[in-house]
Parts: C-alpha cells; sequence; structure tokens
C-alpha cells in the first residue's frame, strides 16, 4: 500500500530519515580516512626505499586498507538511496525485548552502543524474513538454533531515499511487491532480487558449502542470479577463510561472462574467477589448440539422420563418458611402466641409489603424485643421497689408496719402482677424487635426463597411432569395430591440427595426470551454469583439479543440446 496510508508511515519515515542521516554521515568519515590513507601510500610509493623494511610492510598494510575502504565505499553508495528493503520483529525466547531488523544490502552498525541498525541480507538472522511466518520462528546463528516468535515482517519500496511503499506481510513477498520489482528494467531487476527472494531460492543461496548442490529449473527461473548471489553469500559467511579468487563460475559462452561480471560486483563481489569450460581447460593443457566449434557437429546432426549420425553421436558419447577416463588411466599407467631408468644412481665406481629403490619411489611411495612430479620427489631424494654420501665416498678413496700406498712402501725396497708405484697410486687417487668432486656437480641432472616425456598432446596423439593398444583398453567397454571408429575420427582431427570439444576432459585429465597443474588452483568452489550440456567427464576433471565436492550445479535437462 502507499506508505503515507500506512499507520505506522510516521515512525518508518523518522527511522528512514535517521538512518539516511547515519549513513551519509558514516560515508564521509570513511571517505576521509581513505582520502587519509591514499595520500600515506602515494608518499610512500614515491619516497620507497627498498631497504626499509619498516616502510615496506607499513605500505603493504595501507594498500590492503586503501583496497577494504574503496569497497567500503561502494557498498555504502548502494545504500545511501536505499538503506534496506524490509523488516523484521523477533522476540527471542526467553527475552523480553522485541528485536526489530531492518534488512538492507549492508550491515551498519551504530559505534556508540554497537546497535545493529541494518543487517545484512546474508546474515543468519535474516533467514526469518525469506523462510519464517509470522508465529514461531527459528533461524541458525553460528552458536546454535535461535527460537522464538516472529511478531511482524514488513517490505519497504525506497526510491531515492523516498518511502514509497510500506507492505505488511506473512510469506516473503506478497503479489504487489512482486509485481512491482518485476515490472522494474530488467537490468534493475536482474541486479536487484534480494527483496524478493523465496523460500526455495533461499535454501539454494545459504546450502551447504561443502556438499555439491544441484538446482534444476526451467529457462527465465532466475537460476543465474540466485547463482550469484550464492557467492556473495558464501563469502560474506566465510570472509575469513576465503576470498573472492577461491570461487570459479563456468558460464556456457563469453556473453553469459558479461551479464555475470555487470551482476557481481553489484553484490559486492569482484576478482571472482569467471571462464567458459573450453578456455579453462586450454589454460590447464597449456598447449595451443584448435578447438572446433561445437555447433557445427550439432548443425550436421540436427540435419542429417541415420548411420553416420549415429556413429558421431556414439563416437562423441564414448569419448565424454567415464569409461574413456578409465582407458586414458590405463595408457598413463602403460607410459609409467617404462619410465624409470633402468640403470642405478651412481658416481664412478659407486652406487648411490640403486634403481629398485627409485623404482620403489616411483611407483608406490609417491604414487599418488603426477607422474612428473614424482620426480622432483626423486631430485629430492638424490640430492639427500649425494650430500651424504659423497663425503664418506671421497674418505673411502682415500682410505683405500693410502692402503695401498703403505702397502708398497712396506713391502717394497727403496728403488725408483717403489717411488713410481707410490707416484702412479697418489696421481690416480687424487684424479679419482677429482672426478668424483667434479662429476657430484653434474651426476643428478645427468640422471634425471633420463626420465624422458612427452607434452600431453603427444601422449593422446601416441595412443590414438597403437592401434593394438588402443582397442586394447577399450575392450571392456566397447567393441574392437567401434573402437577403431573412435580411434581414426580422432586421429584424423588431430592430423589436421585440430580437437573436439570432446577431447577436452581426457587432455586435462592427462595434463593432470602427467604434469599435475603448474600454479595450484586455489578454487574451492565452482559454480557451472547451463550444466545439462556437461558430459561427466567435465565435471570428473573439475572435482579432480579442485580436490573437492564444492559445486553449485544449474541447469534445465530439458534444454540439453548435447544430450548425447
Amino acid at each position: 500500500m502507499s506508505a503515507l496510508s500506512h499507520p505506522d508511515y510516521n515512525s518508518e519515515l523518522e527511522k528512514l530519515s535517521y538512518t539516511l542521516k547515519y549513513i551519509n554521515g558514516y560515508n564521509e568519515n570513511v571517505k576521509n580516512e581513505k582520502s587519509t590513507i591514499d595520500k600515506d601510500v602515494d608518499y610512500s610509493i614515491k619516497h620507497y626505499n627498498s631497504d626499509n623494511a619498516e616502510q615496506y610492510n607499513e605500505l603493504l598494510i595501507n594498500s590492503a586498507l586503501q583496497d577494504t575502504l574503496s569497497q567500503r565505499l561502494k557498498n555504502l553508495s548502494k545504500s545511501i538511496v536505499k538503506p534496506y528493503f524490509a523488516r523484521v520483529d523477533f522476540l527471542e525466547k526467553g527475552y523480553t525485548k522485541l528485536q526489530k531488523f531492518y534488512i538492507g544490502k549492508i550491515s551498519l552498525l551504530r559505534k556508540e552502543d554497537n546497535e545493529l541498525i541494518i543487517i545484512d541480507w546474508r546474515a543468519p538472522v535474516a533467514t526469518l524474513y525469506y523462510e519464517g511466518r509470522l508465529g514461531n520462528g527459528v533461524y541458525k546463528s553460528p552458536e546454535g538454533e535461535v527460537e522464538g516468535q516472529i511478531r511482524l515482517k514488513r517490505q519497504y519500496t525506497i526510491e531515492n531515499t523516498e518511502l514509497k511503499e510500506i507492505y505488511d506481510i506473512d510469506i516473503t513477498t506478497n503479489d504487489e511487491f512482486l509485481q512491482a520489482a518485476l515490472g522494474s528494467s530488467k537490468d534493475k531487476r536482474l541486479k536487484d532480487i534480494v527483496s524478493t527472494i523465496q523460500v526455495e531460492q533461499n535454501q539454494v543461496i545459504r546450502a551447504d558449502m561443502w556438499k555439491s548442490l544441484v538446482v534444476q529449473g526451467a529457462a527465465g527461473g532466475g537460476k543465474t542470479t540466485i547463482a550469484l548471489h550464492r557467492i556473495a553469500y558464501l563469502l560474506y559467511n566465510y570472509e575469513k577463510t576465503l576470498s573472492p579468487k577461491n570461487f570459479m563460475i563456468i558460464a556456457p559462452n563469453r556473453f553469459f561472462l558479461s551479464y555475470i561480471s555487470e551482476v557481481l560486483p553489484d553484490l559486492g563481489v569482484e576478482n571472482v574467477l569467471q571462464t567458459t569450460f573450453e578456455d579453462f581447460a586450454i589454460n590447464v593443457i597449456g598447449q595451443k589448440l584448435k578447438l572446433e566449434n561445437p555447433y557445427e557437429k550439432l548443425s550436421f546432426l540436427v540435419s542429417n539422420k541415420g548411420s553416420e549420425s549415429n556413429l558421431i553421436k556414439d563416437i562423441s558419447s564414448f569419448k565424454s563418458s567415464l569409461d574413456f577416463k578409465n582407458v586414458i588411466e590405463e595408457y598413463i599407467n602403460t607410459v609409467e611402466i617404462n619410465f624409470v631408468p633402468k640403470k642405478d644412481f651412481t658416481i664412478e665406481s659407486f652406487i648411490l641409489i640403486k634403481q629398485e629403490e627409485i623404482k620403489r619411489l616411483f611407483y608406490k611411495d609417491y604414487k599418488n603424485l603426477p607422474m612428473l612430479l614424482r620426480i622432483n620427489e626423486i631430485k629430492k631424494t638424490l640430492i639427500n643421497t649425494l650430500k651424504q654420501r659423497k663425503g664418506p665416498i671421497l674418505e673411502e678413496i682415500e682410505l683405500e689408496y693410502d692402503r695401498k700406498i703403505n702397502n708398497a712402501r712396506e713391502t717394497m725396497g727403496d728403488s725408483l719402482v717403489r717411488r713410481k708405484v707410490i707416484t702412479e697410486l697418489t696421481d690416480t687417487r687424487d684424479k679419482l677424487m677429482e672426478k668424483v668432486r667434479k662429476h657430484s656437480k653434474t651426476i643428478i641432472k645427468e640422471y634425471l635426463s633420463k626420465f624422458t616425456s612427452s607434452s600431453t598432446l603427444e601422449y593422446y596423439t601416441q595412443l590414438l597411432r597403437d592401434k593394438v593398444l588402443f582397442c586394447d583398453l577399450c575392450s571392456p567397454y566397447i567393441d574392437e569395430t567401434m573402437a577403431e571408429q573412435v580411434r581414426v575420427d580422432s586421429l584424423n582431427n588431430l592430423n589436421e591440427n585440430k580437437i573436439e570439444l570432446e577431447d577436452l576432459a581426457p587432455l586435462m585429465y592427462m595434463e593432470y595426470m602427467i604434469r599435475g597443474l603448474e600454479e595450484k588452483l586455489d578454487v574451492r568452489h565452482v559454480v557451472i551454469d547451463e550444466a545439462q550440456d556437461f558430459s561427466v567427464f567435465q565435471l570428473f576433471i573439475l572435482r579432480k583439479l579442485i580436490g573437492g565436492n564444492s559445486f553449485t550445479i544449474l541447469g534445465d535437462l530439458c534444454q540439453g543440446i548435447y544430450s548425447y
């Protein structure tokens, strides 16, 4: 209803005026604080002295504070004209004082007495507004469940600091308020849904981060927007342990990414990794690849029916499956069999580590690591062993030749022959010791060079070229004729320097098994949009790469275009 006709209009107007005044005052204080920090940072940069550790630390602290204040000003700018959109009155069990929570996009705490002027929509108590109904209510706080009575739920329409409408409600959003919100411009509607979040949407937003969440919903149901609000919620509630760079959004194309990049900053979230699966895959594989446009194959399949069309579907289906994942695993196992050099780690005639011990390290102790990362661990063992054995070996050489020299002195009479023997033994000893010293500088590099590896694409090509091996590895899953079709079709593409969408997951998995990730992937949670077009192999490799189950997966099976 119109705010003017509501019985609480005067008290609500007074509350709004007070809140706006406080926000503006707080905003000015933050601006002044940032201005001072800006000057300090600017001065520190202009007068930077790399030898002054104290100045360096101060610059780091001030730069971080500068970023924090900038983000705070951005968040405040949204609340200066519309500080809150709802209110919920809650009487906690065992207390007599009624709590009035005004819900907005930010939290605002009065410094004088720590009184909450506004609570953030992501705070646990806001669940009372989104999911509670008048009467008995409960919300989960960090200390446990809080029970009580919801006495009032109220919504506001505030435009440019003016209180336009007030609605007293029971469920989250009444029809009149929702229609008004839906009637606004599309851009505004997508960015400003926190006031109209429904019960089921709220449950999606606040679901446990560490379990996979799958959201099936029809087109236009707001899945993407709710997922972005979920990221904002998770960052708010895990701010001490997570940062935006720990989140990755995988969108179906760059058009989706442009929409996401506009909405996230409005939710106070920036620096979230945003990518398509194709771009992410090529980055992981680390090689320049010519990717065939998947829509061309789709166009052919739509336009052509029959055996050729069915064969293309079957090939794509197999390469997108976990059966093909098993084929890749078995192939890498065959590569590993002959990977370790059939040679002891020696220096001159001295065995430092037997090849059996190196094999044990590679195939057993470090089996959980990617192939080439195992070599890094073996390298550490070689270095430590050489460091421990070099001194004793030199001592052993010296003692051995000293015994020989002493024996010559004791068994031979003083003569030119004895002198010659002693001189030769001394020279041999010194040369051998020098060889050991000199060889010890290059021996590790020489031994590690015997571990020869190829690029991921070369390994993939070698697998497809080996007809007998490929068909043998595929035999538990498809017949020989089909295996040969998969092999020839994939090899023909590679011979033309191109790959298809379904080759990306196998190549990523190979890269992961052989090299791991060059740079540690800091992603802890992945949001996949339009996931109905993802294969199980794609989902598998993403789970491998982030090392956990923290996913929000959104889609609509009815919209799948790559169901094969």
